[in-house]
């Protein structure tokens, strides 16, 4: 009773401004440490699964990666056109009779801090930079195809520092 109630319009507008979870993803932490590992969970609806392609897979992507429909469309980062990214990913595993699964729980790494200037071309992020958990249909494991389903957004963050021994 110390900290009064919660009503369910407060726990909704809680878990729609953070993004930890969307129609088909939910991850464990809305704060993640360079390289660490997040547990995603995924679940794609019957009606979706047939634009997966042949090799979906899960990565964390900038935030700020956006369709762009015209001339055939394409993935844009801040108007840039990303062709590939070898942004941390997870394929979605195929079940014994080689159907996909269309649900299931991965471990996937949250992106390493750019250096040196490469930045988004090797994957790359920037400390308090906002990144998301995306489902892609793909055609070969690498390209990102059509997005399935809505994101689960994360904040990358240093790690704490440790304590200083006095």
């Amino acid at each position: 009773k110390r900290y009064g109630s919660v009503s369910l319009a407060a726990l909704r507008t809680e878990l729609s401004t953070q993004r930890l979870c969307s129609d088909c993803l939910a991850i464990d932490r809305v704060a993640v440490a360079p390289a660490e590992t997040v547990l995603v969970r995924y679940r794609v609806p019957k009606d979706e699964m047939q634009h997966l392609g042949q090799k979906p897979f899960i990565a964390a992507v900038p935030s700020k990666m956006v369709w762009m429909p015209g001339g055939g469309g394409s993935w844009t980062i801040n108007r840039q056109t990303v062709i590939s990214m070898s942004a941390p990913k997870a394929h979605l595993p195929q079940g014994q009779s080689s159907a996909r699964e269309s649900h299931g729980v991965l471990r996937v790494h949250a992106p390493a801090f750019q250096s040196g200037g490469h930045g988004r071309s090797h994957g790359g992020a920037e400390a308090g930079e906002t990144q998301e958990f995306r489902i892609f249909a793909s055609p070969d494991g690498v390209r990102f195809g059509k997005q399935v389903g809505g994101a689960a957004r994360f904040e990358l963050r240093l790690p704490a520092p440790e304590r200083p021994i006095l």
